[in-house]
C-alpha cells in the first residue's frame, strides 16, 4: 500500500493578499529571507531537523540536557519484591534503558517525532521438505535464491530445497531497542479518531541485500519483512510495536500526524544564527591573518620606480630573498633598490559579531523552552526554585510520554519473558529527586512513621528493603567476629594456666541443684551427674535465659566455662540462645517491613 506525503505542506502561519497593498505603504515585515528558506514539505523539515541538530552543537547539547534532566530512577509499583529486582536489573544493567530513553528523547526533541520498538529475538530453522529433517540456519550450509532456500541436509546427503521456520527466543540477552528514521515512515491518519498506522519505507539497500541473498540480512530479517520486499510493498506495523511520539502544534495546522519540531516555530531564529555564524566562518578564512605586500619604493626625486625598474627581475630577486630568509633566519639579505611592507586584511576582531551570535542563541534556546542559563550552567541559587519549577511546566509532554514508553516496553518484555508486570511504572519525579528541603522533610516524616522509609530514601537512591537486610548481615558478622576473638582468647588463656600448672575449674563451688554460678568454671560432668535429660534441658533453657541479659563479652566467658566442664550443656545452651536470637530477629524483620508499607 503506498502513501503519498508530498501533499502535507506545513504553511507559514500568516497570509499575503492583494489587500495589503491598500491598508500600508511599507512592505510586509513578515516577508523576510527565512521565509524564503522555510521547508514547505515534511521530509525538507526532517532533513532540516536533523541538519540543524548534527551541525549546531550548542542547540544539541542544550536539547540533549533537557532530555537527561527529567530522566530519574525508575519506579516499579505493585509488583513481588523478587519480580521487582528481577526487573529493574534487567532494564537498567542488560537494556541500559537510560541510555536507550535519552536516543528516544534525543529523536523527539530533534525531529518532533519519535518511533522506537522493542526487538524480540528470533531463531530461524531450515525444514528439509524431503525428509522433513530440521537444522538451525546458523548451523547449515544453504543458500537463499529466487526467494527460496536451498540447503546440504545432513540426512538427504546432498543439496535439497528446504523450508523455513521461526521460532520465538527466549534469549534475554538479544532484546534491545530499535529507533526508526522518520524519513523512511509513512503515516496513515484518520483524522476524526486520531487512530493512525505506520509503515515502513524499506531502504533500497536493504532491498538489494536481501535480494541477492546476502547470508547475513536474510538470517536475522524477518519474513515478513522479507515478504514485503519480494513484493515491493511498504511493510505495515501491527497496532503497539511502535511507540509513536510527537509534537503537538495548533489544531489549526494540518500536520496529518504527524508531530512538528520546535525548531520550525523557530526557524527564522536557527536561520539568522547560521547567518551569522557564516559570516564569521568567512571572517577566519580571510580577515584573521594579513595578507603582506612588498613594493617598490617610491622615489620623489627620480619620479615613480615603476618607469625605470624591471618588475619581473623585481619580484624574482624579493621571493628568492624570501625563500633564503625561510631556510636560514638569521641569513643576510641584499636587494639593489629600496622597498615597502605592507599588511592588507587582519580586522577580523573588528568585524566579527560575537554579541550578535550569543544573542541570536540565547533567544533561540529561550523561544524553544530551553533557559540559557541551564545550558551555561549558570542557574543562581536565589532564583532556582521558581526558575525550575517554570522550566519543569513547560514540557510536561515530556515526561509524560518518558513514561507511557516505560509502561509500554515494560508490558512487552514482561509478556516476551513471562514475567509479572508491575501496574505502574514510571519516572521519580524530578522535584522529589532534587529538591533538597523536600527530601529532608520526609525523612523527618518516615522516622516518625507517617511516610514508609521506601518513599523517603527513595530519592537519596536507597532502598529501604535491601539496606535493612545488610544491617542485619552486617550485625551477624560483627558478632561471628567477637566470638571467634573470644574464643581465642580463652583458648589462649587456658593454654597459659596448663603451662603454669594449674587445672582450670578446680575448685568452683556449685549452686543448688547442680548448677554453677555464674562466672564460676565447672568440672567435667558435675554440672550433669544424676540429672535426666528433661533436667538438663531445663537447666540449659534457665542459663540461655540468664545469659541474655549479660553483655556479650560476658555471655562468651560463661559459654566458654560451660564447654570446658560440660560439652552437652553448652550445645544446648548455645542452641538455646540461638533459638531466642532467631525469634528476635524474624520480629524486628516483621517489624521494619510494617513500617515500609
Amino acid at each position: 500500500m503506498a502513501l503519498d506525503t508530498s501533499s502535507i505542506r506545513l504553511s507559514l502561519p500568516y497570509r499575503h493578499g492583494p489587500d495589503s497593498e491598500n491598508t500600508t505603504m511599507f512592505p510586509d515585515p513578515f516577508l523576510d529571507m527565512a521565509s524564503l528558506a522555510m521547508p514547505r514539505s515534511l521530509k525538507n523539515v526532517l532533513d532540516m531537523c536533523e541538519g540543524i541538530w548534527l551541525k549546531n552543537g550548542t542547540y544539541r547539547m542544550a536539547a540533549s540536557r533537557i532530555v537527561r534532566y527529567f530522566i530519574t530512577k525508575i519506579e516499579f509499583e505493585d509488583v513481588d519484591e523478587d519480580e521487582r529486582n528481577k526487573l529493574a536489573s534487567f532494564m537498567n544493567n542488560r537494556l541500559r534503558v537510560v541510555d536507550q530513553l535519552s536516543l528516544v528523547g534525543d529523536d523527539y526533541l530533534a525531529y518532533g517525532v519519535s518511533m522506537s520498538s522493542v526487538v524480540l529475538p528470533f531463531r530461524r530453522f531450515l525444514i528439509c521438505r524431503a525428509c522433513r529433517s530440521e537444522q538451525p540456519i546458523e548451523a547449515a550450509r544453504w543458500q537463499f535464491k529466487e526467494w527460496k532456500f536451498s540447503a546440504y541436509c545432513q540426512r538427504c546427503r546432498k543439496w535439497v530445497q528446504h523450508a523455513h521456520l521461526d521460532r520465538r527466543s527466549a534469549e534475554e540477552d538479544k532484546i534491545c531497542i530499535k529507533r526508526w528514521a522518520p524519513q523512511e515512515m509513512r503515516l496513515l491518519y484518520h483524522p476524526y479518531t486520531q487512530d493512525h498506522e505506520i509503515f515502513w519505507k524499506i531502504p533500497q539497500y536493504i532491498c538489494r541485500e536481501i535480494e541477492k541473498g546476502t547470508p547475513f540480512y536474510v538470517q536475522y530479517m524477518p519474513w515478513e519483512i522479507i515478504e514485503a520486499i519480494k513484493r515491493k510493498w511498504m511493510f505495515k506495523f501491527d497496532p503497539g510495536v511502535i511507540y509513536y511520539m510527537r509534537e503537538q502544534t495548533l489544531a489549526g495546522v494540518n500536520t496529518r500526524g504527524w508531530g512538528v519540531s520546535r525548531l520550525l516555530s523557530n526557524f527564522a531564529q536557527a536561520w539568522y544564527c547560521q547567518v551569522l555564524k557564516r559570516y564569521n566562518e568567512a571572517l577566519a578564512l580571510d580577515y584573521v591573518v594579513p595578507f603582506r605586500v612588498l613594493t617598490p619604493a617610491a622615489k620623489s626625486k627620480e619620479g615613480d620606480p615603476m618607469l625605470n625598474m624591471n618588475l619581473a627581475n623585481f619580484n624574482s630577486t624579493v621571493m628568492r630573498m624570501l625563500r633564503k630568509h625561510r631556510r636560514d633566519p638569521a641569513s643576510w639579505n641584499a636587494l639593489p633598490f629600496p622597498i615597502q611592507y605592507q599588511a592588507l586584511g587582519g580586522e577580523a576582531k573588528e568585524l566579527a559579531t560575537p554579541d550578535l551570535l550569543n544573542q541570536g542563541m540565547d533567544e533561540m534556546l529561550n523561544a524553544i523552552g530551553i533557559p540559557a542559563e541551564l545550558y551555561r550552567g549558570t542557574l543562581q541559587l536565589q532564583a532556582m526554585p521558581t526558575a525550575l519549577r517554570m522550566f519543569q511546566q513547560t514540557w510536561p509532554q515530556l515526561v509524560a510520554n518518558f513514561n507511557g514508553w516505560l509502561e509500554w516496553c515494560v508490558e512487552i518484555i514482561s509478556t516476551a519473558l513471562n514475567w509479572d508486570k508491575p501496574e505502574r511504572v514510571y519516572l521519580q519525579p524530578v522535584t522529589m529527586a532534587d529538591d533538597i528541603e523536600q527530601r529532608q522533610t520526609w525523612l523527618q516524616l518516615a522516622a516518625a512513621n507517617l511516610v514508609s522509609k521506601r518513599t523517603a530514601f527513595a530519592p537519596w537512591g536507597i532502598d529501604a528493603a535491601d539496606e535493612q537486610k545488610r544491617i542485619f548481615a552486617e550485625q551477624k558478622m560483627f558478632d561471628e567476629m567477637q566470638m571467634d576473638f573470644s574464643e581465642d582468647m580463652a583458648q589462649r588463656q587456658m593454654n597459659q594456666q596448663q603451662m603454669a600448672g594449674q587445672q582450670p575449674g578446680a575448685g568452683a563451688p556449685m549452686a543448688p541443684g547442680g548448677m554453677p554460678p555464674m562466672g564460676a568454671p565447672v568440672a567435667p560432668g558435675a554440672a550433669s551427674a544424676g540429672m535426666t535429660p528433661m533436667d538438663l534441658m531445663a537447666q540449659a533453657d534457665q542459663l540461655a535465659q540468664q545469659m541474655l541479659q549479660m553483655p556479650y563479652e560476658a555471655r562468651r566467658k560463661e559459654l566458654i566455662n560451660i564447654k570446658h566442664s560440660n560439652e552437652t550443656l553448652h550445645a544446648l545452651v548455645k542452641s538455646k540462645l540461638e533459638d531466642y536470637r532467631s525469634e528476635a530477629s524474624s520480629v524486628g524483620q516483621q517489624a521494619v517491613l510494617q513500617g515500609q508499607v
